[in-house]
C-alpha cells in the first residue's frame, strides 16, 4: 500500500497537544477507508506531542508520517502548506491534532467527492465536546446548520456563492472541507500567514472551484479546550497591537486575492462587502478590550501603541479607529436591548396613531 497513490491525505499541524494527540490518531486508525496518508506536522512542540506520535509510526503499517519543525511558525499556515506540498493523496483533508473524526468520516467524504466530481465538498454539520475518553464521547453536541438537508450542488455563480458567504453560511475551519489535491494546488490556493488563515483559504475555495458540493454529513468532534498557539496577549498594549495587525493583514490579503479576479474588479459591491465583512467581524473582536474604556482612552491607547506606525497621520487615524469601535460597541448594546424587550402585545381593535407628536 504504501506506493498506491493515497484516496485522501490527512494534514495534521500540532502544537503541544500531548493529552489530546493521541485520540486524533486513534480515530483516523480505525477509519473504514484504510487507503489514506495521515502526515502530521510538528510546529516546534515544546511537550511530549512529538514522542506520542512516534510511538504510533509503526502502527500505522507506513501510512503516517511525522515532520518536525525547529521552530513554533505561530500559526498552522505553514504546517498545513508544508504537508499539502508533501502530500500524495487525491483529496486533501485538514485536521485540529486535538480533534476526532467518526469512523467512517474519509469513507463518507471521499465517497462524496468522486460521486459528484466536485472539487470542495463543505460539510456544514459537525459535533461540539470538550474533555477526553469517555467525557469527550458522552458531551457530544451537534452544531447543525440549516443551509441545505441533502447533498447539494452549489451554483457556479459567484454572486450567488458571495451573498450566501456574506450571510454566514460558510464556516472557516477547513476541517469542514475535503478538496482534490491538483485543483488546490494548480489554482495556488495556500493558507496565508495571516491570523484566521481559514478565512481567506474558504473564501478562495468559493470562489475558484467550478463544483463545490454541501452535504449534511457529520464526520467531524471538535474539541473545546483553552490554551491555543493564538491565545490572546498579556498585556494591553501588546493585545491591542495584535489585533490591529491581525485586520491589516487580513485585509491586505483580501485585497490582493481580489485584485486577482475580474469578478471584482466589475463589482466593486462586492470587493467592499468582503472587506467590510471580514473588517466588522475582527474589529469586533477589537471591541472586547475597549468594553470598559470611554472614547478619550480608546484614543489615546491607539495613538500611544501605533504612533511609530502612523507619523503624522495618527491623529486622524486614531480617530476613525476610535470612531468606528464606538459606534460598533453601540450598535453591540443596542441590540441586546432590544433584544431583552418583550414585544408589546396588540390589544384588538386598537387604533395607532403613526403621526409624530
Amino acid at each position: 500500500m504504501a506506493n498506491e497513490i493515497p484516496a485522501v491525505s490527512v494534514i495534521v499541524p500540532m502544537y503541544n497537544v500531548e493529552a489530546y494527540v493521541g485520540e486524533m490518531l486513534e480515530s483516523v486508525l480505525c477509519q473504514t477507508l484504510e487507503n489514506f496518508e495521515l502526515i502530521v506536522v510538528n510546529n516546534g512542540s515544546t511537550d511530549k506531542s512529538r514522542a506520542v506520535v512516534e510511538n504510533y509510526l509503526m502502527r500505522f503499517d507506513g501510512r503516517l508520517s511525522l515532520i518536525n519543525l525547529p521552530v513554533n511558525t505561530g500559526n498552522p499556515a505553514f504546517p498545513r502548506n508544508h504537508g499539502l506540498a508533501m502530500s500524495r493523496g487525491k483529496y486533501i483533508y485538514f485536521m485540529d491534532s486535538d480533534d476526532v473524526i467518526t469512523r467512517t468520516a474519509l469513507e463518507e467524504m471521499y465517497n462524496i467527492a468522486e460521486a459528484s466530481q466536485a472539487e470542495v465538498v463543505y460539510f456544514q454539520n459537525y459535533g461540539i465536546s470538550h474533555g477526553v475518553g469517555a467525557e469527550l464521547l458522552s458531551n457530544i453536541r451537534i452544531q447543525e446548520t440549516p443551509l441545505v438537508k441533502e447533498l447539494t450542488f452549489l451554483a457556479n455563480d459567484l454572486t450567488y456563492r458571495l451573498n450566501l458567504y456574506l450571510k454566514f453560511c460558510f464556516q472557516a475551519p477547513p476541517w469542514l472541507k475535503i478538496a482534490r489535491r491538483d485543483f488546490l494546488i494548480s489554482n495556488e490556493i495556500f493558507f496565508p500567514a495571516i491570523p484566521h488563515e481559514d478565512n481567506l483559504w474558504t473564501l478562495k475555495l468559493l470562489c475558484l472551484a467550478e463544483k463545490f458540493t454541501i452535504a449534511p454529513n457529520i464526520c467531524y468532534i471538535n474539541r473545546k479546550r483553552e490554551g491555543s498557539e493564538t491565545a490572546p496577549r498579556d498585556e494591553f498594549s501588546k493585545q491591542l497591537r495584535y489585533s490591529m495587525e491581525r485586520t491589516v493583514k487580513g485585509m491586505r490579503a483580501l485585497d490582493a486575492f481580489m485584485d486577482e479576479l475580474e469578478f471584482f474588479k466589475i463589482h466593486s459591491e462586492f470587493r467592499y462587502a468582503i472587506l467590510n465583512f471580514y473588517t466588522t467581524i475582527d474589529l469586533n473582536r477589537t471591541v472586547q478590550l475597549f468594553n470598559n474604556f470611554p472614547p478619550h482612552v480608546i484614543f489615546e491607547s491607539f495613538r500611544n501603541v501605533f504612533a511609530n506606525d502612523m507619523g503624522e497621520n495618527s491623529a486622524l487615524i486614531s480617530y476613525l479607529v476610535t470612531n468606528s469601535v464606538t459606534l460598533i460597541r453601540e450598535l453591540i448594546a443596542a441590540n441586546q436591548r432590544r433584544a431583552t424587550v418583550p414585544p408589546q402585545p396588540v390589544v384588538p381593535g386598537e387604533s395607532f396613531d403613526l403621526r409624530m407628536q
